[in-house]
């Protein structure tokens, strides 16, 4: 079977840190760029500059990788 993505995301490119508000400087991840979790703020996940930081439905944010942003996603017009 397959299946489609049908949930609405906003998402913006991460290039520096001013790009978006989620984004923390921190010596725990590797590119000195993490993404705290929306249920635990001692939880990081590492961000990397061209990856995409989707924000869902109810504020939580992640980053997803460049090609896969760009397989999944496609442009809505509002």
């Amino acid at each position: 079977m397959k299946y489609r993505k049908t949930a609405l995301i906003d998402a913006v490119q991460f290039n520096h840190p001013g790009d978006h508000p989620a984004v923390v400087a921190t010596d725990q991840s590797p590119t000195g760029f993490a993404i705290m979790t929306l249920e635990n703020t001692n939880v990081l996940f590492e961000v990397t500059p061209t990856d995409w930081i989707a924000t869902g439905a109810d504020g939580a944010h992640w980053a997803i990788k460049d090609p896969i942003f760009r397989k999944t996603y496609e442009l809505v017009a509002e």
